[in-house]
């Protein structure tokens, strides 16, 4: 899970600037949908170099919490 850890506190520092000059939080709405950005492009990094099951291992929890919303 720490690996997993690591890209959600990546996004969630990546919405930070997005809000800077605003009055505005990042919603919760947003910081998922960042994820799932990230979520993405780590699916397509990991079919390329051939590591499916690494994916997985990382993303499986994530992947479970978003299909319970």
């Amino acid at each position: 899970m720490g690996h997993l850890n690591s890209f959600l506190l990546q996004s969630a520092k990546a919405m930070v600037p997005k809000k800077w000059k605003t009055e505005l939080a990042p919603t919760l709405k947003e910081w998922i949908t960042n994820t799932e950005e990230i979520r993405q492009m780590e699916e397509i990094t990991h079919i390329i170099h051939n590591q499916s099951s690494k994916f997985w291992k990382i993303w499986s929890p994530w992947i479970t919490y978003i299909k319970s919303l």
